[in-house]
């Protein structure tokens, strides 16, 4: 019996059907494999990312937060320590005081009652440790000691200190009339007075100079006004008064540099 060519190959036919069978499984195997892992990879790929990303802030705020308590710990050290610092000097301040105040009192019985060569020693070492209390020690000693070589000591004393708070009382010993007062004790207060006055003039009259050659007129004013206290020099007086008037009127720059011409430029021409 002939074969019809139009008839399929039976054994062709399994073949191909097998074949195609194999590729629909596999496509579908695929596809479905695909279906199945690419959501949950995707997932996994920015779970993994977020982990690092909240990992790297992590130990970033874990450094941050070290580095504040480094500094703040740091901080409260310098800080106790300047506290500590400051209580230590305080304290060997107010020792230093205390001591002086104790050696101050020591001397107290040997001004008082002390041989001539006691009270020299006292005086000396008194303005030492406590100048204030030691020029009103001499401003008393120069005025009722009964020995006149103290006396005179606490003249030249209240001469070296400067301060013109003493003239009243060199002042007084230069005209003081009374019984005990010689004219050598006169004499030397009136030395004494001079030295006091020319040292104030000089000390405010650099500092107005100081004062008007930085710009600042009107304190220069202020410490030459007050320098005319000590220029008793009738000449002198005479020129400063265009100055002086200037100033008490308002006008402190313009007498400002009349002082300034008179005390400083005119001087030094002299």
């Amino acid at each position: 019996m002939k074969k019809n060519k139009c008839d399929p190959d039976p054994g062709k036919s399994k073949s191909s059907n097998a074949d195609d069978s194999q590729k629909t499984a596999k496509l579908l195997s695929n596809d479905s494999g695909i279906k199945r892992s690419s959501p949950y990879g995707r997932n996994a790929k920015k779970s993994e990312q977020i982990i690092k990303i909240v990992d790297v802030f992590g130990k970033l705020a874990l450094g941050l937060a070290g580095v504040g308590f480094g500094y703040l710990f740091h901080t409260q050290q310098q800080q106790m320590s300047r506290q500590f610092e400051e209580a230590r000097r305080a304290t060997s301040q107010s020792q230093l005081i205390l001591q002086k105040n104790q050696f101050a009192a020591n001397l107290t019985e040997p001004l008082l009652k002390g041989s001539e060569s006691e009270k020299l020693i006292s005086m000396t070492l008194l303005k030492e440790v406590d100048e204030p209390l030691a020029l009103k020690v001499s401003r008393a000693l120069a005025l009722h000691d009964p020995n006149v070589n103290v006396r005179l000591s606490a003249i030249e004393a209240l001469a070296d200190t400067g301060v013109s708070d003493v003239r009243q009382t060199l002042e007084t010993l230069t005209k003081a009339q009374e019984e005990g007062i010689t004219k050598e004790e006169r004499t030397k207060a009136q030395e004494a007075k001079d030295t006091v006055k020319r040292n104030k003039l000089e000390e405010l009259v650099k500092k107005g100079k100081n004062f008007f050659e930085a710009g600042r007129q009107r304190i220069a004013a202020d410490f030459f006004y007050e320098a005319l206290d000590y220029a008793d020099d009738a000449e002198l007086a005479s020129r400063l008064a265009l100055a002086k008037s200037h100033y008490e009127h308002g006008g402190y720059e313009e007498a400002a540099r009349e002082f300034y011409d008179i005390f400083v430029t005119q001087t030094q021409r002299e």
